[in-house]
């Protein structure tokens, strides 16, 4: 045997071995497929679950008392301060303005008080914004102040928060469910101060509170509080999903 007749059998030989070698490829074409496919669902879900994480602790670190769990008087109309601290729940406090105006007592409000009653107002209503801030809101009759006096939305400051889920097609948090099956009423109210929306393309979700009104004192740490609780909650997700295994 020549030298090139053996070396074109060696060749051959190695055609031979190397045609016996496949792979196939659909399994794991259709698996990384899938994988790609479930990551953006995966993306969702942990921007949901820290958007809910963020208005859970949002509600929890919104006044009048913050850093406290939505207490049961938040699931009646009840004031501001509890019991111990002003009329019974669901009432907030009605001043008789003359009484007031002649009282020595009121201080430096009793000019205020008497330029309410040349007004025409006979009575008003102390509305608490939190523990150390609220409005007068003058009335012209005992009625229109009784009215005025009864807490229709208790807790709405809170409800905003986690109510709007329904918005994006999501179910609100646990303890919105909680405040909303015990006070339907907040519902409504609640939808109509909320906005919530979610961008599909950046992943992106925005939660706007419109109940608080502007410059309340506690927004700062109610937010700090809140992304943190968000940031843990989405890091938890992350972690777990990169240690899922696939199956290539």
């Amino acid at each position: 045997m020549s030298r090139f007749t053996a070396a074109r059998t060696r060749f051959r030989k190695l055609q031979a071995r190397k045609a016996k070698f496949e792979i196939d490829l659909s399994t794991f074409r259709d698996n990384l497929w899938k994988i790609g496919n479930e990551l953006p669902k995966e993306k969702r879900k942990i921007v949901l679950a820290g958007g809910a994480a963020y208005a859970s602790s949002a509600a929890k670190n919104t006044g009048p008392e913050p850093g406290k769990d939505i207490p049961a008087v938040f699931y009646e109309d009840g004031y501001d301060y509890g019991p111990g601290h002003g009329p019974p729940r669901g009432r907030r406090r009605v001043y008789n303005l003359l009484a007031l105006a002649r009282n020595p007592r009121a201080g430096k409000m009793r000019p205020l008080y008497g330029k309410l009653l040349r007004q025409g107002y006979a009575y008003a209503v102390y509305i608490a914004r939190s523990k150390k801030k609220g409005i007068l809101k003058p009335c012209g009759s005992l009625a229109e102040a009784q009215n005025l006096a009864h807490e229709n939305y208790r807790g709405l400051y809170r409800a905003a928060w986690g109510l709007g889920f329904t918005k994006i097609k999501r179910s609100p948090p646990a303890v919105f469910q909680k405040l909303a099956a015990r006070r339907p009423d907040l519902r409504k109210a609640a939808l109509k101060l909320s906005k919530f929306r979610y961008d599909a393309n950046t992943d992106t979700l925005t939660i706007t509170n419109e109940a608080i009104p502007a410059g309340e004192s506690f927004v700062n740490f109610m937010d700090t509080a809140a992304s943190s609780a968000a940031l843990k909650t989405m890091n938890r997700r992350i972690a777990a999903l990169m240690k899922r295994k696939y199956d290539l």
